[in-house]
């Protein structure tokens, strides 16, 4: 029933997009709808895609081989993905992706800071619940309850910076952003058995925040400057690249929680709370930070360029 729940929001979203999406491309440029579609790319991709999620999996709950028969699976379809793409050109077809977007350095910066940062996100999203639930000892309805705040300053926060991302460099809002996000992640460290629950929900708050400086900045960052005919596929580039870290990262979370639930001597099965469960969770939550601080050397060449009468690119 509680899958049910997100059904009246995807009708009303559908209703909204065919009412208010526009069906032409930026400057009014006529929309690609009679463009036929790249079936066999989108077969290679989805190929790679899946075989690298049930990896994931399968590294986690799974036999070594079939994980590493699926991971390698992924490997040839996304490079036989790349390859289709280089061809599929000459041949004056056009491609699912388009291959120029990542000549342009802001945009192949920002969609490896999406990567990271969708990793760190979703992982994360994960990790706290069952973190509040299973090494705190919480009931889900107060992890709701802790939870619920820090969404509505995340609501808040982007509002704000949607106003600042027009006026100030993206790549400095983005590395706010992301050092918040860092700073909520190592200072789970500071919560244990005894601790307020004002702390806890203190640092998913600067979490939150952290997210308001990066979702309305990343996009606008890496795509400033493009050509415009480049923008749709940039936006969808950028999206498809976040929820692939975001799904890899739950994963990932997951396997690296059970390794380091297993180097202290626990396991999530058994009832009792212990110290060693929370400091598993605590090396879990700064390999996250960790994650968010690689993500900060890759935002800072978010920078916009212009082309020089020369040709060359410039960064401004």
């Amino acid at each position: 029933s509680i899958f049910f729940m997100v059904v009246p929001f995807c009708l009303a979203a559908l209703w909204l997009g065919r009412r208010y999406v526009p069906v032409t491309g930026p400057g009014d440029r006529a929309s690609d709808r009679d463009t036929p579609l790249d079936w066999t790319g989108l077969a290679i991709g989805s190929v790679g895609t899946l075989s690298l999620l049930n990896g994931l999996v399968s590294l986690r709950s799974g036999p070594a081989w079939e994980a590493g028969a699926l991971l390698a699976l992924a490997a040839a379809a996304f490079a036989g993905f790349a390859l289709w793409l280089r061809w599929l050109p000459r041949k004056g077809r056009p491609p699912l992706m388009n291959l120029a977007l990542f000549g342009y350095r802001p945009f192949a910066m920002g969609a490896l800071v999406a990567l990271i940062y969708g990793t760190a996100l979703f992982g994360s999203t994960y990790l706290l619940p069952v973190y509040m639930q299973m090494a705190l000892g919480l009931s889900a309805a107060h992890v709701g309850t802790i939870l619920l705040p820090s969404g509505l300053v995340l609501a808040g926060a982007i509002a704000v910076v949607a106003r600042m991302a027009d006026r100030m460099p993206a790549n400095r809002l983005v590395n706010v952003g992301l050092a918040l996000l860092a700073l909520s992640f190592a200072g789970m460290v500071t919560v244990g058995l005894g601790s307020s629950v004002w702390l806890l929900m203190g640092w998913t708050i600067v979490g939150r925040i952290g997210l308001g400086f990066i979702l309305p900045s990343l996009n606008l960052g890496a795509m400033r400057g493009l050509d415009k005919p480049l923008v749709p596929q940039a936006s969808s580039v950028i999206n498809f690249v976040r929820m692939l870290g975001g799904a890899a990262g739950v994963s990932l979370c997951g396997i690296a929680l059970e390794w380091r639930l297993a180097a202290h001597g626990d396991s999530l099965t058994r009832a009792h709370l212990s110290p060693e469960r929370i400091a598993a969770f605590n090396e879990v939550f700064l390999m996250l930070a960790a994650l968010c601080a690689l993500a900060m050397l890759a935002a800072r060449h978010l920078r916009p360029t212009v082309r020089l009468e020369s040709g060359q690119i410039e960064d401004r």
